[in-house]
């Protein structure tokens, strides 16, 4: 190998690294964009969940307060889904920066 084919080498290296981290940051802001919808999204099934509840304690007749029990119910399964994304989220998020921070470290 001659002297001038090392930093042409290096270059192509050094452009890979550099296009690795580059898809790497697109897709943290991705996964970011993500959980910042879930984490809008969490508040209002917590909304919704006291809405039902407060429809539940003031229904008249029992079928309804049962109705509202269970609209109630499903807004906290609602919620545990979304936690629980935005978890795996976070979780996805934290592995690629590892990854980020190996390919700049090199």
């Amino acid at each position: 190998m001659g002297a001038s084919t090392l930093p042409h080498i290096c270059t192509k290296v050094y452009s890979k690294d550099l296009e690795e981290r580059r898809e790497i940051k697109q897709k943290i802001k991705k996964l970011q964009k993500k959980k910042e919808v879930l984490m809008i999204a969490i508040p209002k099934e917590d909304a919704s969940l006291h809405f039902y509840q407060e429809l539940a304690s003031s229904a008249d007749d029992e079928s309804s307060r049962e109705m509202f029990k269970k609209l109630a119910q499903q807004e906290i399964e609602h919620k545990k889904i979304l936690e629980a994304m935005t978890k795996e989220l976070q979780e996805s998020i934290d592995k690629l920066k590892v990854e980020q921070k190996k390919l700049t470290h090199k």
